[in-house]
């Protein structure tokens, strides 16, 4: 919906150790239904959110201004995600569709994809635009989560590949600045997906008390993944090994991750309909 509750930030949710600030800057209340999914523009000006409602809303980051919302679909939305240094973004629903869509004029989807067997849980763009992989330019590059697998879409041939490795069903996947590495959460485990070395999984971190159920990459230190469970906070330096730093940070199931590395923001969604912004 479009109704906004500003709450105040609560002290107790700055953190700041080992050289790493995470401080709470905003937090808005934005539906009664539970908010799934969310994600900024390339330039950290618009987020998206969406979930329960059946609809996205698109929200002005700076003003906290809400702009509009997409037609209400038939099922809920899994996932949003903008396209690199553009307005049109995905969204992947429980009826195993894909859809683009324009911010700039949100009345109308531009493109539906099909063909996929499963519910489409998690989507997300490469954000690189001048490099190549295998044969696919990585801006329309497209990654989907379905079931426990995570299949690479050029939206333009429709070509294919599959990656497989989780046990367990796939949750949420984000890439890094770099458009190099893929991460992808399920309840169980964290897996890195590289580029350089042909889509294999280069990092993994198994969870142990707290199941996983969202990830994003921090906007500022590179390869240090944000995973987000019940209430908590896992920050993840890939490269260093399977150590995490845990931080209790929110009062219910984190529900989606997304970072804008021009606004230097990580936005969080929970099931209590909140969005909070963190810094």
């Amino acid at each position: 919906g479009g109704e906004v509750a500003k709450d105040h930030p609560s002290r107790d949710k700055n953190v700041a150790k080992g050289g790493l600030s995470f401080k709470e800057v905003e937090t808005f209340f934005t539906s009664n239904d539970i908010v799934l999914c969310c994600h900024f523009s390339s330039d950290g000006k618009l987020l998206a959110t969406a979930g329960n409602d059946k609809m996205v809303s698109v929200w002005n980051v700076e003003s906290l201004c809400h702009l509009g919302n997409t037609p209400q679909q038939s099922n809920m939305i899994t996932d949003v995600r903008f396209m690199p240094h553009s307005t049109v973004f995905a969204t992947s629903s429980f009826d195993t569709t894909i859809r683009l869509w324009d911010a700039a004029n949100i009345s109308k989807f531009l493109v539906e994809l099909h063909g996929h067997a499963d519910r489409v849980i998690s989507v997300d763009f490469n954000p690189h635009e001048r490099e190549i992989v295998c044969s696919f330019q990585f801006r329309n590059l497209l990654a989907v989560a379905s079931g426990n697998m995570i299949l690479m879409i050029d939206i333009e041939t429709d070509k294919k590949e599959r990656l497989q490795g989780h046990a367990r069903d796939i949750q949420s996947i984000c890439w890094d600045q770099s458009g190099r590495y893929l991460a992808s959460v399920s309840e169980d485990s964290a897996r890195v997906w590289s580029t350089k070395s042909g889509w294999k999984c280069d990092y993994e971190l198994y969870s142990t008390e707290n199941m996983f159920k969202s990830c994003t990459f921090h906007p500022v230190h590179s390869l240090l993944l944000v995973i987000g469970g019940f209430q908590i906070f896992e920050f993840w330096d890939c490269v260093k090994g399977s150590k995490t730093r845990s931080i209790q940070l929110h009062s219910g199931i984190i529900s989606s991750l997304t970072y804008s590395p021009e606004a230097g923001l990580i936005a969080s969604t929970s099931n209590d309909g909140h969005i909070r912004l963190w810094r």
